[in-house]
């Protein structure tokens, strides 16, 4: 976890200096297979069944403990019974459109993100592409999306969801 933070990281600090933006969403609609992503840990776990297991993540760059349900490979991070990250690392569930999922061709996303699609950047060998999140009011927020893809075939990686990561 704490490379896929650093590569979120890294992700956000590159993405912030290219001069074309990336696509954005708002909150509401993110979802993980058409469920909303604005689930308690409760409700979520109604919506995908009992984990295969759960675990206390300790988050060290927010002093916080995070609740991790654990389905198969994917991650599914609560704290203080609210959503706040994911990391999909197979094909068992799919970001926003059921096209958005590990082990597809990476040319979908152009579909639904082209601006995020056309800045897509490739970084020691792991390519990403970085979708932002605002609030429903137009508000910025501090959570994005990154899409981790294998350069060589284009295929989707991993996808992640996360806060951004403050430095103060």
């Amino acid at each position: 976890m704490k490379r896929i933070i650093y590569l979120l990281a890294l992700s956000f600090s590159i993405t912030s200096i290219i001069a074309q933006e990336n696509n954005t969403l708002m909150f509401d609609s993110l979802n993980i297979s058409d469920k909303s992503l604005t689930q308690t840990e409760n409700s979520f776990i109604s919506l995908f069944g009992n984990p295969d297991s759960t675990s206390n993540y300790i988050n060290e760059i927010n002093n916080e403990t995070w609740i991790n349900l654990k389905y198969s490979e994917n991650s599914f991070y609560f704290h203080e019974d609210k959503l706040v990250s994911f990391d999909l690392k197979n094909d068992s569930f799919y970001f926003y459109n059921s096209s958005i999922k590990v082990g597809a061709d990476l040319s979908g996303i152009n579909n639904y993100f082209q601006n995020s699609y056309m800045n897509r950047e490739v970084i020691n060998s792991l390519g990403f592409i970085i979708i932002d999140v605002l609030m429903n009011d137009g508000s910025q927020s501090d959570s994005f999306i990154v899409i981790n893809y294998n350069p060589i075939n284009n295929i989707i990686n991993s996808l992640n969801g996360a806060r951004k990561l403050s430095t103060t």
